[in-house]
């Protein structure tokens, strides 16, 4: 919207508010308490109307737009201090140690199915852009590590695999620093604001969604 059309947008609310108090005034000066109902009702959507207006145009779609952008860009690339921390970058690493214990692990410790699926969740990671659907794959693939590294060790025996464990262990201490990134935080209150109002009509007009959180949002 242009400057131009702003400003006009924003006289007729001036105008439209500068009405109902010349409606409340009349019937002050007539030594009416209020106005019949009809005219109250009038007036209470008329206030709605001059309400919405200006959460439209001083909240506005850009304001919410511009938080939505900085919170997906938190979880793309981290702080500006540190552009390597993000949730984004630890997901990718957890794909790769994942992969990596899969490489270490003898051939016949784990069952052929539950290999491939762990292999095609590191696959699928790997190439997947989009933030939620990202966040969908990691929490499936957490518990596929888990699955496989018990079997794998259930199956090794007493023999030690110094290797593997290492791999597992770095995946373990990944997900502690994916769980501890302050992006859940923002994502949090940035879905809690955008659910409540007028966030919420104006998310829905413009299409501004809400960010992926930990809830699976």
């Amino acid at each position: 919207m242009s400057q131009a059309a702003v400003e006009k947008q924003e006289q007729k609310i001036l105008d439209k508010a500068a009405q109902t108090e010349l409606v409340k005034e009349v019937y002050k000066q007539e030594g009416l308490k209020s106005a019949p109902l009809k005219e109250n009702r009038k007036l209470a959507l008329s206030v709605l109307a001059i309400v919405v207006a200006l959460s439209l145009l001083l909240i506005g779609p850009m304001k919410l737009n511009a938080r939505y952008n900085r919170v997906i860009s938190e979880f793309k690339s981290g702080s500006e201090s540190n552009y390597t921390e993000s949730v984004y970058n630890y997901i990718i690493k957890a794909a790769d140690y994942a992969s990596e214990m899969d490489g270490k692990m003898e051939a016949g410790k784990v069952s052929q199915e539950k290999i491939d699926e762990l292999r095609q969740l590191v696959s699928d990671i790997k190439s997947e852009k989009d933030e939620k659907t990202l966040i969908q794959l990691y929490n499936r693939l957490m518990p596929t590590v888990q699955t496989v590294y018990d079997e794998y060790k259930a199956n090794k025996g007493e023999g030690w695999d110094g290797a593997v464990y290492r791999s597992y262990d770095a995946i373990n201490t990944t997900q502690t620093q994916i769980n501890n990134m302050p992006y859940w935080q923002d994502a949090a209150a940035y879905n809690n604001a955008r659910g409540g109002f007028p966030a919420s009509l104006i998310g829905g007009l413009f299409g501004i969604d809400y960010v992926p959180d930990k809830s699976g949002h």
